[in-house]
This record gives structure tokens, C-alpha cells and sequence, in this order.
């Protein structure tokens, strides 16, 4: 019986030693194939790269580079960097409440947009007033898809024309007054085109 105490005790250190020396061992992993999302958007790139493939033509629309969605110019004003769906929500929601007309229409609502209230003979303030009105219903839509387009209650449609619907589906479209954020791609930046 005294001589099965080393033997179990040579066993078991020597199990040890196995299993160290494989857990030791690390696996190499290798991505050999990425697809991001909305990689069918005309023009995209990824990455650090800016969204379009056209270079910036000004100041305003300059990418830094280093992942700001905000940029501080020298005259105090701010360009704010749509690169992202979920950073226009950002923007929208943090230029609503703080009430910065002039900001969301020169940033961050489509030309299309603006060119359908002018169509109507609306004034552009309108649309402002309208996402006011329902700042509410916005948030509850935002906070439903907190990913924008990877949340995995979205189902994304593409009517054509760099036009993207971000749809809400299932438990989490329940009791909201709106389902679908549309967006548009306009040169490089996402910008708000209606909700519904």
C-alpha cells in the first residue's frame, strides 16, 4: 500500500506537468476573410479610411483619422463626423436636446430631405419642429437599436440610391410610434433622411 502513495504521486505530477505544457501551447488565429456590414454601399471603405472614396475637399469634411466623431475647429464651431449610422444618431440626439437648429440642417439631415420640404414650400425649421415634436419616439426608436444597423433587432433594406432603412423588428418595434430610420449616404457622411 506505501509503495501505491509515489506511484499516484509520480502520476499525478506528471499529469500536471501535461497539462501545463499544453495549455502552454496557444493556437494561432487568423482572419483570412472579413465583410463588414453595408459593405454593398457604393464607394465604402473601411477601417480608418473615410466612408467615400473621394477625398476630403475642405476642412469641414477632413477625417482625423484617429476615431473622433467631433471636431473642434479653430473658430469654435464644431463638424461633426457621420462616418457611422450609430454615430448620426449620437449627433441628432445630442443636437436636439441641446437645440441646435442651424447645426442639424447644415449636418445632419439629407439634401433630399430639405429639397422634398422646399418642393412643399415648408420651411427647412419645420423638420427641426417635427423631430422636436417627437424627440420622445425618437429615443425610445434609438434606444431599440442601440448598434444602429448591427443591432439584432434591425433588419436592413436598401430601396436603392445610397437610401438604407434601418427596420425594427419583433418585441422590440412593440408600442413604438416609429419602426423605421431611414438614412442616406451623401458624399462620405450618413445623413437623417425621415423616420416612419
Amino acid at each position: 500500500m506505501n509503495e501505491r502513495v509515489p506511484q499516484c504521486a509520480t502520476f499525478a505530477a506528471a499529469l500536471c506537468a501535461v497539462l501545463f505544457a499544453a495549455a502552454g501551447c496557444a493556437t494561432e488565429e487568423r482572419v483570412t476573410s472579413y465583410r463588414p456590414f453595408l459593405t454593398g454601399v457604393s464607394g465604402a471603405q473601411f477601417g480608418q479610411q473615410p466612408v467615400s472614396g473621394r477625398a476630403p475637399t475642405s476642412a469641414s469634411n477632413a477625417d482625423p483619422g484617429d476615431g473622433r466623431i467631433v471636431i473642434e475647429n479653430p473658430d469654435g464651431s464644431r463638424t461633426l463626423l457621420c462616418r457611422t449610422v450609430r454615430a448620426l444618431m449620437s449627433h441628432l440626439e445630442r443636437e436636439l436636446d441641446e437645440g441646435n437648429t442651424d447645426v442639424i440642417l447644415k449636418q445632419l439631415i439629407s439634401r433630399r430631405t430639405l429639397e422634398e420640404f422646399d418642393r412643399r414650400g415648408e420651411s427647412p425649421r419645420a423638420i427641426v419642429d417635427f423631430l422636436q415634436k417627437h424627440r420622445r419616439d425618437i429615443a425610445v426608436l434609438f434606444a431599440r437599436m442601440p448598434m444602429a444597423e448591427r443591432s439584432p433587432t434591425i433588419i436592413l433594406q436598401q430601396p436603392g440610391d445610397n437610401v438604407w432603412i434601418l427596420k425594427l423588428t419583433g418585441a422590440a418595434a412593440e408600442d413604438t410610434r416609429f419602426t423605421r430610420l431611414w438614412v442616406v449616404m451623401e458624399r462620405g457622411s450618413w445623413k437623417f433622411y425621415w423616420v416612419t
